[in-house]
């Protein structure tokens, strides 16, 4: 399975939303289907409509970890940290060695402006060096 974003950035994938909708239409059950349109709507910052077809494509199969943690990375972009986590919990049940799920669950405890609490975070966040605008330094997860 895909994940969101990072596999397949910029390879046209708005262009080819109509074809996941058509497959859809064709054959309901299709995972890809749902994980193509759902990453298309990311893409167009839609990510209501996001969580939808990942929604949908957990309720086909629900033991594929990317399509939790795709459902979780666009809770984050609308700042549902709570749900968020969730999902990367059901990723990390699943697969406790995903990598990406197990930084990105550490980022959305800390997302401001209220950090959820977890001990230990703020000595992690503390040794994390600043590494300018784009860098993770620049976070305010010390605020633990």
């Amino acid at each position: 399975m895909v994940r969101s974003r990072h596999c397949f950035p910029g390879q046209g994938g708005i262009r080819r939303s109509p074809e996941f909708q058509k497959a859809i239409e064709i054959k309901a059950d299709f995972i890809p289907a749902w994980v193509y349109k759902g990453i298309t709507l990311e893409q167009l910052k839609r990510y209501e409509e996001a969580i939808a077809c990942y929604t949908e494509a957990i309720e086909r199969n629900h033991d594929i970890a990317d399509l939790w943690y795709n459902k979780g990375a666009s809770l984050c972009r609308l700042r549902r940290y709570r749900d968020a986590l969730k999902c990367f919990d059901r990723v990390l049940a699943i697969n406790p060695h995903h990598a990406l799920a197990q930084t990105t669950r550490l980022l959305t405890l800390a997302a401001p402006p209220n950090p959820i609490k977890m001990p230990g975070l703020s000595a992690v966040a503390s040794n994390v060096p600043n590494k300018g605008k784009s860098g993770i330094g620049n976070r305010e997860i010390t605020r633990v």
